[in-house]
């Protein structure tokens, strides 16, 4: 994800890993319309599942800190 390949992520079945791995991007980082996409699909794909909702929130969290960062 680091290196910029999404390739399979948007089949991966395990949505928390995902999330978890948004969650530990290294300050630095700057690739987001691709982040920014993958938690779309994450979260249109979790329907009514709240926990799997939960995981996106969280992984947003960050994402927004990297993005703004000074």
């Amino acid at each position: 994800m680091i290196d910029g390949d999404f390739a399979g992520l948007f089949e991966e079945e395990d949505d928390r890993a995902i999330a978890r791995a948004i969650q530990a991007l290294p300050d630095g980082f700057d690739n987001f319309e691709p982040v920014y996409d993958l938690l779309l699909n994450l979260f249109d794909s979790a329907g009514t599942d709240s926990a799997k909702k939960g995981g996106v929130f969280r992984a947003l969290a960050p994402l927004d800190e990297l993005a703004f960062l000074p």
